[in-house]
């Protein structure tokens, strides 16, 4: 009774939890007026209402352990980084969703945000030349196809959360790639409950897979992933200075064009880094019942709750 802004279209809002499965099964069942969708409950609520889609802010991404074995070696990381077929996996992740393929190009912004620009050049996907890098790192191919070095196969590991489907998939799909030049993987099951306290911060893996979320202050929050070295998001084991250096140059550039410029070779530095591999935008899904209008699908913005509501019903006398 003391709001002081413009009158809410509606006189409530219900919110029901549950988990995705139970959302959409009741979306269908004419028991929720919208519904955030996955790629496990899109196929179940498609024929229903509408579905609508915006750029995503989650991104899929794989980490390498700069900090330890063969990934120290940055020509054996551009390797890796070369190996990765980045496409199909979009593909997949998109297909799931009904959306077009996004392969990630940007370490630092996400399609959608200003500025954005396909760095990814330095990774492109390039069979050969991953092979050419483990040759210049060393390693040498055997007859089987693999890798090694002074007698050591070239092995990566790769922790995988159980019972996380969509994680396991991009995993298997990272480590057939990686084979397929001669890197072996060793995918490891460890308890989703403890993945990131008992693997992902105590650096516990030479390769991990998981899910980031962009921010609507980009810079300021990816230069935590990358620097410093003792940073809580850091991942990587690697502290490049010339990556500080150029996170506190574009973070101190006030002019919109010359930032922007600047945030396209710093993303090619962290490529040239090679110690994070972006995979896909997971776009925004969700579904929205018949008549609900201003609400739906939105990448950074939130719904102006006051208009937010449901298109009056026509009566048979107009």
């Amino acid at each position: 009774p003391r709001w002081w802004g413009v009158k809410p279209k509606l006189d409530q809002i219900t919110w029901n939890v549950g988990d995705p499965e139970l959302q959409a099964k009741a979306y269908v069942n004419d028991e929720l007026d919208a519904v955030d969708l996955q790629a496990t409950t899109y196929r179940a609520a498609r024929g229903t209402g509408t579905i609508q889609r915006a750029a995503g802010v989650e991104w899929s991404q794989v980490t390498l352990n700069g900090g330890r074995g063969p990934l120290r070696d940055p020509k054996v990381r551009q390797a890796v980084a070369h190996a990765i077929d980045r496409g199909p996996i979009a593909s997949r992740a998109a297909k799931a969703l009904g959306a077009p393929a996004a392969p990630l190009g940007s370490l630092l912004l996400v399609p959608g945000q200003k500025g954005y620009r396909d760095s990814s050049a330095p990774i492109a996907y390039a069979p050969d030349q991953a092979e050419k890098l483990l040759g210049e790192a060393g390693y040498v191919k055997g007859a089987d196809g693999m890798f090694a070095k002074d007698g050591e196969p070239l092995t990566l590991t790769l922790p995988v959360p159980e019972g996380t489907p969509t994680n396991k998939v991009r995993a298997t799909a990272v480590a057939g790639d990686l084979r397929k030049v001669g890197i072996a993987v060793t995918l490891r099951p460890v308890p989703a409950a403890t993945f990131f306290d008992d693997v992902v911060i105590p650096l516990d893996f030479d390769l991990v897979t998981f899910v980031r979320r962009a921010s609507p202050f980009p810079l300021t929050a990816a230069k935590p992933l990358f620097f410093p070295l003792d940073s809580a998001q850091n991942y990587t084991g690697l502290a490049t200075p010339r990556l500080g250096t150029g996170f506190d140059t574009v973070l101190g550039t006030l002019d919109d064009e010359l930032r922007l410029k600047r945030v396209a070779k710093l993303d090619e530095w962290l490529f040239d880094d090679a110690s994070v591999i972006p995979l896909a935008v997971t776009p925004v899904v969700v579904g929205v019942r018949k008549g609900l209008v201003n609400y739906g699908a939105a990448q950074f913005e939130q719904p102006d709750w006051t208009s937010v509501g449901f298109v009056k019903k026509a009566s048979k006398r107009d």
